[in-house]
């Protein structure tokens, strides 16, 4: 297991795309504090600049940790892994764990790159604001939940695709959403319907992040990383499931 962990952290490390993706998201955030300048005064808080960017993470951890898991599949390396004596459970868990450290790297980055030069163009304001440990572990959870079902669907198609398919599904959930809402039968159903969908669909999370909303009041505080850790865990026992019974040629 620590073999397949070093050789793909070093496989990433030397990928070109992890890098051309971060220089992008710098300059997409770098152009964002500028425009954001021109509005701090109405803004809710200065934790703003720390998750405005939530959406175009998920859209750069997809395309990176998309890539590097389809090329497993694509380069035929898995054959490979499994030929050398490991494990297709051992396989799938080094690639969730280095997907996740994609993730939670992304999000690190941001913090300081936010700390350091969006402070520097806008100022600090109130940071840190009460409601920044609960928006970081949300960001944190949305995000590895968001990595957890992009390999399951990339091991499911053994494609790129697959992490296409998670993220049409992560902006249509909206619709999703307005259906489940559309056939619910009385109003109380409605609400709770209602509740579920806010606490349950990724972009709705997101919203909470990047709008600075105020953080829900209980129980929907603690439903939202409770859905978040359930999706991861069925995602990971459902992929190691998929992994096991894939005919790998």
């Amino acid at each position: 297991m620590l073999n397949l962990l070093s050789e793909g952290f070093a496989r990433l490390f030397k990928s070109k795309l992890l890098y051309v993706m971060l220089l992008i998201y710098f300059i997409f955030c770098f152009l964002e504090f500028a425009g954001i300048r021109t509005i701090i005064e109405y803004l809710p808080s200065s934790d703003y600049l720390l998750f405005s960017f939530h959406e175009i993470i998920l859209l750069c951890v997809l395309i990176v940790a998309g890539k590097f898991v389809s090329s497993d599949f694509t380069n035929n390396t898995i054959r490979y892994k499994i030929t050398g004596g490991y494990t297709r459970t051992q396989i799938y868990m080094s690639n969730w764990i280095i997907s996740v450290f994609i993730g939670l790297f992304y999000l690190f980055v941001t913090q300081i790159f936010a700390m350091t030069v969006g402070f520097a163009m806008v100022g600090k304001g109130d940071f840190p604001s009460d409601e920044y440990p609960y928006y970081l572990m949300l960001s944190a959870l949305v995000l590895i939940e968001h990595l957890s079902c992009i390999l399951f669907m990339v091991t499911l198609m053994k494609k790129f695709s697959g992490a296409v398919f998670t993220y049409l599904f992560y902006i249509m959930s909206p619709f999703v959403a307005s259906i489940i809402i559309i056939f619910s039968s009385n109003e109380q159903t409605v609400d709770l319907v209602e509740k579920f969908v806010e606490d349950f669909f990724p972009l709705f999370q997101s919203d909470i992040l990047t709008s600075q909303a105020d953080i829900p009041k209980y129980p929907h505080n603690i439903l939202m990383p409770i859905y978040d850790a359930a999706v991861t865990i069925i995602s990971i026992f459902g992929g190691i499931f998929v992994m096991k019974r894939s005919d790998i040629k």
